[in-house]
Formats: structure tokens, sequence, C-alpha cells
């Protein structure tokens, strides 16, 4: 269900809620929002993969996608991302609670790869 907050309209209600939690934790001064929907093309072909997020946290650009469910699509540009992508994804998937990190990959170049779980 389309979402719409600050007059940005969101894919989900998940992903416009995980927006709010982002401007909190942006006017905490944990982070910085740098982009909604950025576009990172990959490989040669350049395959298109749009994030949900972009945002800067400890000096590094951190690309979010927040999933509700985890599609095929999806699962093969996370793999490709390991290989073409910029800097770190980061999976976060609705829970209860709230939000959960539930995959991170970041490309080997950057030397800080972390996987906490292959989707």
């Amino acid at each position: 269900m389309r979402t719409e907050i600050d007059g940005i309209k969101f894919d989900s209600k998940a992903e416009a809620e995980y927006y709010f939690e982002l401007k909190l934790r942006e006017r905490a001064g944990q982070i910085k929002i740098l982009e909604i929907q950025p576009a990172v093309y990959m490989t040669d072909a350049r395959i298109l993969y749009r994030a949900d997020f972009l945002i800067e946290e400890d000096g590094k650009r951190v690309y979010i996608d927040v999933k509700g469910m985890q599609t095929r699509d999806f699962k093969l540009k996370f793999r490709l991302w390991v290989h073409y992508g910029q800097g770190t994804l980061r999976l976060v998937q609705q829970n209860r609670f709230g939000f959960a990190n539930v995959a991170e990959t970041t490309r080997p170049a950057d030397q800080t790869s972390e996987e906490l779980e292959q989707p």
C-alpha cells in the first residue's frame, strides 16, 4: 500500500515508517539522509538497482532496502552488489518490535565486507 510522508510517496507502509525512523536518527545527529530511491547501475549491462534510501552513517555511505519479502529479483541483485555495488547495502525488515537489519554486504574492494545472512 503506497504511503506518503513529507510529500514523498513510498511503495509500502513499512518503507514510510522506516523513513520516519531515519528522520528521527537524523535529528539526533546519528545519520544524514542523502537520497531517497537512489539509482545504482551495476555491471557493464547497466542493470538498475534502486534502493529505498542512501544515508551517511559513521562517515560511510550506506544504501538501505526495506523488504517485506525477498523476491528472486532482489536476491539476484543483492548477490550482484558484492561485485558491482557502490559501498554497503543493508537489508532491513519490519517485525513486531520495529525494524531489524537482516543482511548487509559491502563490495569487497571496500574491505569491510560483513554478511549477517545471505538472502
